[in-house]
């Protein structure tokens, strides 16, 4: 018995035998059909749609809107404008994001099949690997993250087309997104990254808080330097802006990175941490007259304010004299304290804070001009006389910019000082003679007591004797010159 096969021709490339369907081999295309460039050049699109795509994923989904807000208020004219035209694109994140997904995986799943029609299956594998990994991938990605600003507003047009045509599937996706992860993607700082990010932004070398006081010639010099410095970039940035001479105007000096780094520290100070205990405050009795000697006192101390308290109680403050507005009284004059307290001119009134009263509501306070002293008081205390210390503006401005702040006073203070000690020694261990006469005690001036403590130091004897020489045409400071005495 003899097999027959029944086959039926369903079309040209289609046979049907004994219920099988056969095909005809798919005819791979030459360069010398045309079909081969048509397909070659849709393949090339959509390698370049799939790095679009790709590089735009990239480049503009790691724009943040808070930068974007802030090229838009502070950038330059250019930059002011990519900003402002992407930032109604980045807004809309998750839509944005599911379009270039869309579109990055219909050009990559699309590409096989062009491919196919020109190249045997080795070709084909080699080339789309080498292909969407170089030009899909690698450079349109390492581009649109260098220059991701500038592309993305080049090619917002076509970002808006895809949107537009992608949006039946794209946008219920993204709305399914915002209900799930939500809609706020900015990024927010808080204080301690707004330090660190603001301190990797200044110079390599930043300035730390000083244990101690600079001396006023370092401070003078550091000072010098630093306007000198200015001054040579103000004059090198007036013959032209190059790159360079605008990187280094942008980046923030160590000065600016540390007033930045107080501000947002002065939030966590509080006036108990920044304030002068009152054991170590110089003030005065309102039982007192402003006579040579208080006058000597108030001169020593070398301050703008004495705070002034009632009676013998240090911790009941009544206000601070303006030493300043002393000079309105001659010296033979002998006021006494409460008649200066009655004075507007010379008196003013201090207002009493909490030792957790933040610096920020101080300043506020100092501001007004009523007073830049104030009282601090303890936190379980609500009468004046749990009095914990005494601020002033200085002490403020000390915190916000995280050191010392060196004026003249503070020198003159410290001279003062050193020539008290030095005399209580000289007074009180040894005998001072002029020409066989004692020296008035009075006589404590600064440039009395280094060359006399001088002499004895050097000689180690336990009296020298005085010469004391004064100018004929002015009254001035004796001169003292010590020798040891045989």
């Amino acid at each position: 018995m003899s097999n027959f096969i029944n086959c039926l021709i369903v079309s040209e490339e289609d046979l049907l035998c004994n219920g099988t369907e056969y095909h005809l081999a798919d005819h791979k295309a030459t360069p010398e059909d045309a079909l081969f460039w048509i397909y070659l050049g849709i393949y090339a699109l959509l390698v370049l749609g799939a790095g679009l795509m790709s590089g735009l994923t990239i480049g503009l989904l790691s724009l943040d809107l808070l930068s974007l807000k802030v090229l838009s208020d502070s950038g330059t004219g250019e930059t002011k404008r990519f900003a402002k035209r992407l930032f109604p694109i980045i807004r809309q994140h998750h839509w944005l994001l599911v379009t270039l997904l869309l579109g990055n995986a219909a050009c990559v799943e699309a590409m096989p099949i062009f491919l196919d029609r020109v190249s045997d299956p080795v070709t084909a594998v080699l080339v789309s690997v080498t292909a969407v990994l170089f030009f899909g991938e690698v450079i349109p990605q390492a581009l649109c993250t260098r220059y991701g600003l500038k592309i993305g507003y080049y090619c917002s047009p076509i970002v808006y087309v895809c949107m537009a045509v992608m949006s039946p599937i794209a946008f219920p996706i993204s709305k399914l997104l915002d209900c799930i992860l939500g809609t706020d993607h900015e990024t927010v700082f808080k204080r301690e990254e707004l330090k660190s990010l603001v301190s990797f932004h200044g110079p390599e070398t930043r300035r730390q808080p000083h244990s101690g006081r600079m001396s006023a010639r370092s401070r003078t010099s550091s000072l010098v330097s630093n306007a000198t410095a200015g001054a040579g970039e103000l004059t090198s940035a007036g013959g032209g802006d190059n790159p360079s001479d605008q990187h280094r105007r942008s980046v923030l000096t160590r000065d600016e990175v540390t007033i930045i780094r107080g501000a947002l520290e002065l939030t966590s100070v509080t006036a108990g941490d920044a304030c002068t205990p009152i054991e170590k405050v110089f003030m005065l009795s309102d039982e007192l007259t402003l006579d040579s000697n208080t006058r000597q006192r108030i001169m020593q101390s070398a301050h703008s304010r004495v705070p002034v308290y009632h009676g013998e109680n240090r911790g009941d403050i009544r206000g601070h004299l303006l030493v300043k507005m002393l000079l309105l009284f001659e010296s033979p004059a002998s006021p006494s304290m409460q008649e200066l307290m009655t004075n507007r001119k010379c008196f003013r009134e201090m207002p009493f804070v909490k030792s957790s009263a933040q610096l920020y509501d101080l300043l506020r306070i100092f501001q007004l001009g009523k007073s830049h002293m104030a009282v601090v008081l303890d936190n379980n205390s609500s009468s004046p006389d749990g009095v914990r210390g005494i601020i002033t503006l200085e002490n403020v401005l000390e915190k916000l910019l995280l050191d010392a702040i060196q004026d003249e006073a503070d020198n003159l203070r410290e001279e003062f000082s050193q020539s008290e000690g030095q005399m209580t020694l000289l007074n009180s261990q040894r005998q001072i003679y002029n020409n066989g006469f004692q020296v008035n005690r009075e006589v404590n001036s600064l440039s009395v007591a280094r060359p006399v403590a001088r002499a004895l130091e050097a000689d180690g004897s336990d009296s020298v004797q005085v010469e004391v020489k004064t100018t004929r045409d002015t009254e001035r400071t004796p001169l003292l010159m010590g020798r040891k005495i045989s």
